[in-house]
């Protein structure tokens, strides 16, 4: 940026003027900021009047006042460039400017100028008073004759520190404006619904971005406080404080580890809790309630319950977001520790600082670079809160195939691989320990990555999924490069073989990139092939319905309409609290809720008959898909009631014809290729049957599973 300099004409002006006394040191000295300014602005023009006022402020009260003055006309005259510094240093050069007596000689130009916003006395006094704790804190933790950190520094110094400078930084902040552009509102709105899948009850991330980090100390630590930052705002800012303090703090902001914050700045925040509408939605509300006066003076564990002041979803996002960043903070600055222990360069500069923060990263769901042979494409931030508009948390997915790339490994420098393989086998090991115990204690458990039912717990009609999420990837890779999947009754089948509309590695492909879009975006895909991943027909409210509802909430919902009269079945579904996935084994239901063989499933009635009935037993097995027909005939919609009618007639006769087909000798001794074409032609006349009964005409055929 190039000095400012007052044009040459406007020099003589201006120097005219001190010959002739209008402008004098004495009558400058005397006026207010505004009546100096102008009386600048009445000789040199409204447009230089402020910046020659800053420097007549910065240069002749400041300092000796005539020697002072002749440095500030040489500045005027555009000899010298400002200089940009470090804000903390700069806001503490300005004592006296940020120290006013009284209006009139508050320096509101030259405050500006440093600050880059207008601001008020007031303000400015705050910003001074935040600014001289920060460096008096800073002054006790570096005491004289130590390094930045040396031996004054205690973790306690340390917080109070990092807490002073964090609400320096904050205030600062809040002084400058904040204009949203139309692009950051869009992607505000549109990451709306997948935050309202997880604000609430937002416990989840130990078990989802945190699955990788389930071996070491630092999970488990993290899992303890996390409820402290949901209860106590005051928690969440000691432990901004605590990393902000940390003597490994810099090498954290080098090496770009993944911290994350909750503000209105969206790449800031965590991913999966990107939008800030609920947050300011639930924040309106208790203001405009006055719910903040009644918990201000509520007992301390009324307070705690409510979030400390009734902002629940921000304190749910307060523990989410404390829990990741104390696992990544305390997890670097640990191994920062052990590898300058061991003689390893950790210094500024240090390929070993990128890589141990990219392997934290990766391993609490951080991700933003993908290593291949070649090159390493990093994720930036604008691109990364766009994609997220689009697909289910973005680093998450980048996070997850970096854990498991072997790629990656061999990229990483000896110290941070050897981090990233002891985090990796330690959580492979304690899951399937868990896993194995699952079974021993009797719970269907599935082994076989190329399974839909790998690494989960069946429990009655629910599966718990103790993998985090990443079963998914391990499944499609395994699905891929055997060339074959296993289907929920257990049949293997080869990809690709089958007939029209058999799975293939694109339709696997296929699958795996759909279940891990947005809301929106799924919504959207679902809409435009008439049917979810699970075959039921689309329908707007049903899909708006269960794309708003909070993840937890939703899960806990399905398990006890499933098993209301059994309460027990609640306590494992609790486990979602912490990112467990709870999923609900629930057959595929038509809008007036019937199955697909055509009797009504009430919703408050346990379904394990249907899963019990041998018929949906034989179907699983050979892999005959169990999805509704669809709700047209030869291109023509059926009405609500036809197509409920149609339901009813085809599922139950495909019932009846499955179940003596079943019952049949040779088909008993055929192989199963030749059983599923049996059970598809069955299901097949019976929808033609049921459309000719109903006056419709023949249906349109299934397609082959």
């Amino acid at each position: 940026m190039a000095a400012w300099c007052l044009p040459r004409q406007m020099q003589s002006d201006f120097l005219a003027a001190i010959a002739d006394g209008r402008l004098t040191p004495e009558k400058l000295t005397g006026m207010s900021s505004e009546d100096r300014r102008a009386a600048f602005a009445d000789i040199l023009g409204e447009g230089n009047a402020r910046e020659v006022n800053a420097q007549f402020e910065s240069k002749m009260l400041l300092k000796d006042q005539q020697r002072g003055f002749a440095t500030w006309a040489k500045k005027v005259g555009g000899i010298s460039e400002p200089a940009r510094r470090d804000i903390l240093n700069t806001i503490n050069r300005m004592d006296k400017v940020l120290q006013p007596e009284d209006e009139q000689s508050f320096l509101s130009d030259l405050a500006a100028k440093k600050l880059g916003v207008t601001v008020t006395a007031d303000e400015a006094k705050d910003v001074f008073d935040l600014a001289q704790k920060a460096e008096q804190l800073r002054a006790q933790v570096t005491a004289p004759g130590d390094s930045v950190y040396g031996t004054a520094y205690t973790e306690q110094l340390g917080t109070d520190y990092g807490v002073a400078v964090q609400r320096l930084l904050d205030k600062v902040n809040s002084l400058k404006p904040h204009g949203e552009t139309f692009q950051h509102a869009a992607l505000n709105i549109l990451s709306l619904p997948q935050s309202a899948l997880t604000s609430v009850f937002h416990f989840s991330a130990p078990f989802v971005q945190g699955w990788g980090m389930i071996s070491t100390r630092e999970w488990y630590q993290g899992v303890g406080r996390m409820f402290q930052y949901f209860a106590d705002p005051g928690a969440y800012e000691r432990l901004n404080g605590w990393i902000i303090g940390h003597p490994n703090y810099p090498l954290a902001v080098e090496g770009k580890l993944g911290l994350t914050k909750i503000t209105d700045q969206l790449s800031a925040r965590e991913e999966s809790i990107q939008s800030s509408l609920l947050q300011d939605a639930n924040q309106w509300l208790v203001e405009k309630s006055g719910i903040d006066k009644l918990i201000a003076d509520a007992p301390g564990p009324v307070r705690s319950a409510l979030g400390g002041n009734g902002n629940l979803i921000k304190a749910w996002s307060r523990s989410f977001t404390g829990y990741l960043n104390y696992v990544r903070a305390a997890r670097f600055y640990n191994l920062i520790d052990a590898a300058r222990a061991s003689g390893v360069d950790v210094g500024s500069g240090a390929q070993a600082v990128r890589d141990l923060a990219k392997v934290v990263n990766d391993f609490t769901g951080r991700g933003d670079q993908v290593s291949m042979g070649f090159a390493k494409p990093t994720l930036d931030a604008s691109t990364a809160t766009a994609l997220n508009a689009m697909f289910f948390s973005p680093r998450k997915m980048i996070a997850t195939m970096e854990m498991f790339n072997p790629i990656n490994y061999a990229q990483l420098s000896p110290v941070a691989r050897q981090a990233a393989a002891r985090q990796l086998i330690g959580s492979l090991v304690a899951t399937g320990a868990v896993l194995t115990l699952a079974k021993v204690a009797g719970a269907d458990v599935d082994f076989d990555p190329r399974s839909s039912k790998f690494g989960k717990i069946g429990i009655g009609n629910e599966t718990l999924d103790m993998t985090g999420g990443n079963d998914s990837y391990i499944r499609l890779l395994s699905r891929i490069v055997t060339n074959q999947m296993v289907t929920a009754g257990g049949k293997t089948v080869t990809l690709g073989e089958g007939g029209p509309g058999a799975p293939t590695r694109a339709s696997v492909v296929g699958d795996y990139v759909r279940g891990k879009l947005a809301p929106i975006v799924g919504s959207i895909w679902t809409a435009a092939v008439g049917k979810d991943p699970v075959g039921r027909p689309f329908s707007l409210t049903g899909t708006a319905s269960e794309e708003m509802t909070p993840i937890v909430v939703h899960s806990l919902m399905d398990v006890w309409m499933n098993s209301p009269h059994d309460a027990v079945h609640l306590v494992p579904a609790l486990s979602a609290f912490l990112g467990v996935g709870v999923e609900d084994r629930a057959p595929p239901l038509s809008p007036t809720g019937r199955g697909v063989w055509g009797d009504p499933i009430p919703p408050f009635a346990t379904r394990t008959a249907y899963f019990d009935d041998p018929v949906t037993k034989e179907a699983e097995r050979v892999g005959l898909p169990l999805t509704l027909p669809p709700n047209t005939i030869r291109g023509v919609k059926l009405t609500d009631e036809q197509y409920d009618d149609y339901i009813r007639i085809s599922g139950q006769t495909a019932h009846m014809r499955l179940e003596q087909l079943m019952g049949d000798q040779q088909y008993q001794q055929e192989p199963a290729a030749q059983q599923l074409k049996q059970l598809v032609s069955a299901r097949t006349a019976s929808r033609h049957e049921a459309g000719a009964e109903l006056g419709l005409g023949q249906p349109n055929a299934p397609a082959a599973p």
